[in-house]
């Protein structure tokens, strides 16, 4: 076989237009079909970075009454519903993110990127803590509320706030305390602002990150977490601000566990006049649907694009291959009446074919790296988990 890879070589480099032409032909067929399945393959076909990801759904609330889809819940909302659906649900978990300002490594203020979790959070999702500790359930004790003071009397001093527990990223432990775990049991440096300082109590592994649709304005890679203090209080059902991620249990399927999620909305629905006025209900959806729901029509239609260029470059080779086969027939019968067989005359024409292909795929896949970082640099706002598109070899 080398003996015939070696003459193909030679056959091959005395046809440079012919050579050329199908290389180059193979060679863009599958650089665009292997940049958009790599686009393909990290946003709609790679499984989210969790635990058992198949069963964690979102719980969307919707005001069906005003045309309001994927609401966040409110506390008592998430309260209700984490303890009104077990029959169905391992558990659910709360978070909201945002940015604050906090002291650096210098002194300056810098901006960090802060994620507020209900205590069960990584539990849930499968994060692993790799120092320290996870939260605890202690960890989520609400705040004490104020006194109520005595008819005629001046308002009492509200109780000391209790510090929140926080659990860092590796790379912002990393940048911010060079990795030294002594840091851990101490409170957070932070502005005077910012109330009573976070207590340090672990760190999460590298690159755990929060997945939602761009629009949904989560910080996908939160440098602190704080574990969230949840108060019971219908009084303020109308404070929404949690979203909230449940985990089925196994073996449970989607429409079981909606119809669970509906009982808990029909109560609330009961007992709070703007819910039944609203028509507040919730809706389940798969995580990683929620997630690519909006970019799936668009990627498999350049996949299916790219495909049909591919079939094309496969039948634009294959005449090209038949016309020099035709236009070699002389060449053929000499070495036949030469004395070689039907099988090595096919087996010399399959090394000419592996040549090119193996030429064609080298500069295929250079063109589908180079076209990976194009299409990032170009891609869409709402282009979901662009982090995890890469050649899948």
């Amino acid at each position: 076989m080398l003996n015939d890879l070696t003459y193909a070589f030679r056959t091959l480099r005395k046809s440079p237009v012919f050579t050329i032409t199908v290389v180059v032909t193979i060679a863009l067929a599958i650089g665009a079909s292997t940049a958009i399945f790599s686009v393909t393959n990290g946003v709609l076909l790679r499984q989210l970075p969790y635990k058992n990801p198949e069963q964690l759904v979102l719980a969307c609330s919707d005001l069906q009454k005003r045309n309001v889809k994927d609401f966040p819940l409110s506390n008592t909302d998430y309260l209700d519903l984490r303890n009104g659906a077990k029959n169905n649900f391992d558990d659910f978990a709360a978070l909201q993110t945002f940015r604050a300002t906090l002291p650096g490594v210098d002194g300056s203020l810098e901006q960090v990127r802060m994620a507020q979790v209900s205590t069960n959070f990584f539990q849930t999702m499968g994060g692993s803590i790799v120092a320290g500790r996870d939260f605890q359930d202690s960890d989520g004790t609400p705040q004490p509320p104020p006194p109520t003071p005595a008819a005629g009397a001046a308002p009492a001093a509200p109780p000391p706030q209790q510090p929140a527990m926080a659990i860092l990223s590796s790379e912002y432990f990393q940048k911010r305390f060079n990795g030294d775990q002594s840091v851990i049991g101490k409170p957070l440096p932070v502005s005077a602002a910012f109330g009573p300082p976070p207590i340090i109590v672990g760190v999460v592994a590298p690159g755990f990150e929060l997945l939602f649709p761009p629009q949904v304005n989560v910080e996908q890679f939160p440098s602190l977490w704080l574990a969230a203090r949840i108060p019971y209080d219908p009084a303020n059902r109308n404070n929404v601000q949690w979203r909230v991620i449940g985990r089925l249990k196994s073996g449970v399927a989607l429409p079981q566990a909606q119809a669970e999620a509906e009982t808990v909305a029909q109560k609330i629905r009961d007992e709070n006049t703007i819910a039944k006025t609203a028509g507040q209900y919730f809706r389940l959806v798969p995580m990683k649907q929620h997630l690519v729901n909006e970019a799936r029509p668009a990627i498999l239609a350049l996949m299916g694009a790219v495909i049909f260029l591919l079939l094309i470059a496969c039948a634009n080779v294959a005449n090209l291959m038949l016309v020099r086969a035709a236009s070699r027939e002389r060449e053929l019968a000499v070495r036949a009446a030469l004395g070689a067989g039907w099988w090595q005359l096919v087996r010399q024409t399959i090394a000419e074919a592996l040549v090119i292909a193996i030429l064609g795929t080298i500069i295929g896949v250079g063109l589908a790296y180079l076209g990976i970082h194009q299409l990032l640099a170009i891609a869409p706002a709402n282009l979901p988990r662009l982090n995890a598109i890469r050649i899948d070899f």
